[in-house]
């Protein structure tokens, strides 16, 4: 199969969904297919595929838009740069596809970006570079509960000082580890 024409900005994020190996980053085409910045890879017929909402709109728009992904359930996450995934009102920065279209959580992510995602269960927790998530003030880390109709929860006080990016996030058991350039997480010294 082809490869993705990335130009210079390249793939960013892989995320797996059954069989479909979800790329986002910065390009235009994926094999011989029309792609914006996200794409499907079917890995047993080993095929591209745009990724669209109901068949419709399709892609991130943005420049490099796409960062992060992350499954949990049957629906994939998606992070990053973007103003819209599909079209759909209210998907900046983060949206959740479930295969077929894509939906908004809440009215997304007011900020600069979304960078780095990890889950406990069924907790996302997100990452990046922002100022709140649907309403809830977060300093650049956030957690967001995918049962029920989704809720976002701070964390504490956030991440703070230098830029207060959150570039890195990993959980190991219910404990989770922030790599970034910021100075306090949760009001303590984190230098």
């Amino acid at each position: 199969a082809q490869g993705l024409n990335t130009g210079a900005a390249g793939v960013w994020g892989i995320g797996l969904l059954g069989t479909d190996l979800y790329m986002c980053g910065g390009f235009t085409s994926a094999g011989d297919i029309t792609a914006t910045n996200l794409c499907k890879y079917n890995t047993t017929t080993q095929t591209f595929s745009s990724v669209k909402h109901n068949g419709g709109t399709e892609g991130l728009v943005g420049t490099n838009p796409g960062r992060t992904f992350i499954t949990i359930g049957s629906n994939i996450y998606i992070g990053g740069f973007f103003t819209s995934a599909g079209g759909v009102a209210n998907t900046s920065r983060i949206c959740k596809y479930d295969g077929t279209a894509f939906s908004a959580l809440g009215t997304g992510i007011t900020g600069s970006y979304v960078r780095w995602m990890t889950s406990i269960g069924t907790t996302i927790y997100i990452g990046g570079q922002f100022t709140s998530a649907n309403g809830v003030s977060a300093n650049n880390i956030v957690a967001y509960d995918t049962t029920g109709a989704g809720t976002f929860s701070a964390l504490g006080t956030g991440v703070t000082g230098n830029s207060g990016n959150v570039w890195a996030i990993v959980a190991i058991g219910t404990d989770l580890y922030i790599g970034g350039s910021f100075t306090t997480a949760g009001g303590v010294a984190a230098d």
